[in-house]
């Protein structure tokens, strides 16, 4: 993944559906790709996530690296990734909505493409993350993959563009 932002803030939200032994059943996949695109918010719903994003997450320098999907132990590389992020609570009043919202488009996506074994408690924890441009806000090439860590078992990854696209370049 790459991402950038050159003079506006750049909100995004990512969360992560991981998968251990759920099930017996193999099931092969339809299709390999390796993404998918979809609409999955509003306009205004994103309005909204960014408002509420404002006023509860608690957003700091953010970190790369090998660790725990709370970033424990994992340090701050800027040339890696330069923005601002936050864990968002999946037990708050309105989040709770987003995390449904998110589940239902990555489980219909991975049932029409990838058929992993995965279950909504799989769900990791999501990261709401600002990429401005007077930090010069970027997030250099990776895999949403962490060895020997919390992140092993990542079989999905997504990512949710929350500003619009001419507010920003890269």
């Amino acid at each position: 993944q790459r991402g950038g932002a050159r003079g506006v803030a750049s909100p995004c939200l990512a969360a992560v559906a991981v998968s251990r032994a759920l099930c017996a059943e193999v099931r092969l996949p339809k299709e390999y790709p390796r993404y998918h695109v979809g609409q999955l918010f509003t306009a205004e719903q994103t309005a909204r996530i960014r408002w509420h994003s404002s006023q509860a997450l608690r957003l700091q320098e953010s970190k790369v690296g090998s660790g725990g999907v709370d970033s424990d132990g994992v340090s701050v590389a800027h040339e890696s990734r330069r923005s601002r992020s936050g864990g968002v609570p999946d037990d708050h009043y309105f989040f709770s909505q987003v995390y449904m919202q998110l589940w239902r488009f990555a489980n219909e996506s991975n049932e029409q493409l990838w058929r992993f074994a995965v279950a909504p408690h799989t769900m990791e924890t999501m990261q709401y993350s600002i990429y401005s441009g007077d930090m010069r806000g970027m997030y250099d090439w990776h895999e949403d993959v962490g060895f020997h860590s919390d992140t092993s078992a990542r079989v999905l990854s997504a990512t949710v563009q929350l500003s619009e696209e001419t507010a920003y370049t890269g």
